[in-house]
């Protein structure tokens, strides 16, 4: 690099361009007008390299002071004419402009296929050299973190269990925009126990303007086409074919801001795999009109514990015994909403016996051994629906017989004597 003269007689002006070597590297230092120098005012088409230049100034060196501190040679890193941070060399500037643009490039959308397109500083950055106290020089990371933040301030919080974003920001008086501002790299609200959040808020004073081109494929959700079977209750159905997802290819250029997503525009969207639909079979029987009464006992036996109150407690219906393997029937015309094992009960079936008057009325039969019917079926007063059991919480081979008027439990003997 060429030496600097005297003082105040060169400048180190910083720019960004298109670069003859391969992405990402950086290109020889040249002194002179850059072969390849671009304006700031417009956006690079290709992957922008750092390059810099030293132009000649006229400018008279400044008078040192008589008294005060020790003043050293250091060089002082301009934004818009606005003096920001001095580094001692001018190697260190121009590492500082590299470590500026290598941050920014961290934030990058991680996944897929992403090719940088284009880099640049809005802010015309220019590098001095000056006479100042050698407390005010900055190593070259700390110079970049002053460009980008604007401060030296670090305070970072640790995300616990049950915290948001928005909780997180009101814990510290800040709002979510801003947090989202701290932590350009955040790419949805969803946040991990453990995950480190910055709490100060940048106020950069250099504007890296990167365009990325990512492409990355995405599921294609499948529809769904529905046929309806006579042979299916309406709450029946059945996947015939499931579904597959289809994908696409999708291309986009990501506009950022020192890292922060802009905006966001679509290059492509090619189907790579159609998506199959799935083929569903919905029931369209018809459903039968409950029965017209109750009025058939359902098992003929000896009955061995009444409805009410008993030793072991409440009892909600009547026990009849029987062998197991006899044969158990409807009270009554209706259809069969449950036929499944349920707890204590056993192998249970419940029939809905319909509207009897203003009252709802069903019949429920506990601790079969297997079942003759099942759920959706029409059945009719006397037809066998199931043959006695003992299943569930049960002594003995017996039927469990309950009356349901309006969802309550009543006495089956006072009903069917009162019949």
């Amino acid at each position: 690099m060429a030496s600097i003269g005297k003082l105040g007689v060169w400048v180190l002006v910083i720019i960004l361009s298109i670069g003859a070597g391969e992405p990402g590297q950086l290109c020889p230092a040249t002194v002179g007008p850059c072969a390849a120098a671009c304006s700031f005012g417009q956006l690079l088409d290709g992957v922008g390299d750092l390059h810099y230049r030293l132009e000649d100034e006229t400018a008279e060196p400044a008078a040192v002071p008589a008294a005060g501190p020790a003043l050293v040679s250091a060089f002082q890193l301009y934004v818009d004419e606005v003096p920001i941070v001095a580094v001692a060399t001018e190697e260190a500037a121009l590492a500082v402009m590299t470590r500026v643009r290598e941050l920014v490039l961290e934030a990058l959308s991680p996944g897929g296929r992403t090719e940088l397109r284009g880099v640049r500083v809005r802010e015309t950055v220019t590098v001095r050299q000056v006479q100042t106290a050698a407390e005010n020089i900055s190593e070259a990371d700390m110079a970049a973190s002053i460009l980008l933040r604007g401060t030296t301030r670090v305070l970072a919080h640790t995300v616990q269990r049950g915290q948001s974003l928005w909780s997180i920001a009101q814990a510290n008086a800040m709002t979510t925009e801003q947090l989202r501002r701290a932590n350009p790299s955040l790419t949805s609200d969803r946040l991990q126990i453990g995950q480190q959040l910055n709490l100060v808020v940048p106020e950069p004073h250099v504007t890296v303007e990167t365009v990325e081109r990512r492409t990355y494929t995405e599921a294609i959700g499948f529809g769904i086409e529905v046929t309806l079977s006579p042979e299916l209750w309406p709450w029946e159905e059945r996947v015939q074919r499931p579904g597959v997802s289809g994908q696409r290819e999708v291309t986009v250029d990501i506009r950022r801001e020192n890292g922060r997503e802009i905006s966001r525009t679509v290059v492509s969207n090619v189907v790579v795999r159609e998506p199959v639909a799935q083929l569903l079979v919905r029931g369209s029987r018809e459903v039968p009109s409950p029965g017209t009464g109750v009025h058939v006992w359902p098992l003929n036996g000896r009955i061995t514990s009444d409805f009410g109150w008993r030793s072991l407690g409440w009892h909600n219906g009547v026990d009849i015994a029987a062998p197991i393997g006899t044969p158990i029937r409807a009270a009554g015309r209706g259809v069969v909403v449950f036929a499944a094992a349920r707890g204590g009960y056993g192998r249970l079936i419940v029939i809905d016996h319909g509207q009897q008057g203003s009252t709802n009325l069903a019949t429920a039969y506990a601790h079969l051994s297997r079942f003759a019917v099942r759920v959706g079926q029409s059945v009719e007063a006397g037809e066998v629906i199931g043959y006695v059991g003992n299943t569930g919480r049960s002594t003995g081979p017996h039927l469990h017989f309950e009356v349901h008027i309006d969802g309550e439990r009543v006495d089956p003997i006072a009903f069917f004597e009162g019949r």
